[in-house]
């Protein structure tokens, strides 16, 4: 069996939106298929309160890179993206393609969400700073042991209780999928911006009434719709 390794990190959350909140720390073992879960949701391990993450916005894992050489990579799942600022590139955040596994260093800052309504600043997001402890090679597990726990993160019966989905392979059909997914959501979010009669004082069932014949309504699914309607209109 190839060298397995280890990686310790901390997040810490900084910005307007993440003051007071307390930095965690996890562990992550390659070949286990541990990881770390980041959204609103109250199951994942770091829970980001920001009306504008998704319930599970992000998941954290340790993969090897173009390289071979094992370190921590994000993935992206969120409705408003996830951002990225780097020690060398502090002013111009970039923006991570969804449900594509990329890595992070030392020292970079996640922004989350990476889109704001527009008159909110760049300081009202949640920054997640990563700090890395220690990394390298992992220790040999016990004999007969095939897989651990995962070790760092939020204890088992704190864990989402729908498993993600499995990382797909980065194909031409998935990302056009992945494409015409995220066009499909942006067009509902223009729909609901663009409608005078939907404001902060509408409920979901007023514009599900008022909106619902339109084409752009029925291209999201059920879900979609309310995580948007409370993130651009209720927020």
């Amino acid at each position: 069996m190839a060298d397995e390794s280890i990686i310790s990190f901390t997040i810490s959350q900084e910005g307007s939106a993440g003051k007071g909140a307390t930095p965690k720390t996890f562990s992550l073992r390659s070949g286990t298929g541990n990881l770390v879960r980041i959204g609103r949701a109250p199951g994942n391990d770091l829970v980001v309160h920001h009306r504008g993450a998704s319930q599970y916005h992000a998941e954290l894992r340790l993969l090897p890179d173009a390289s071979g050489v094992h370190c921590l990579h994000i993935r992206d799942l969120s409705m408003n993206g996830t951002g990225l600022k780097t020690a060398a590139n502090q002013k111009s955040p970039t923006q991570f393609r969804k449900k594509v596994d990329q890595p992070i260093q030392d020292g970079d800052i996640l922004l989350v969400p990476m889109l704001l309504k527009a008159a909110l600043a760049d300081t009202d997001r949640t920054w997640l700073k990563v700090t890395v402890q220690e990394q390298g090679a992992a220790p040999p597990r016990p004999p007969g042991e095939a897989r651990e726990d995962r070790a760092g993160a939020a204890p088992a019966s704190a864990a989402p209780q729908q498993a993600q989905p499995a990382a797909r392979d980065g194909s031409g059909s998935d990302q056009d999928e992945d494409k015409a997914a995220e066009k499909s959501r942006m067009q509902f979010v223009e729909l609901l911006l663009k409608t005078r009669e939907v404001s902060a004082g509408t409920s979901y069932d007023e514009a599900r009434r008022l909106l619902s014949n339109n084409a752009v309504w029925d291209a999201v699914d059920e879900a979609t719709r309310r995580e948007g309607f409370e993130i651009f209109v209720e927020h």
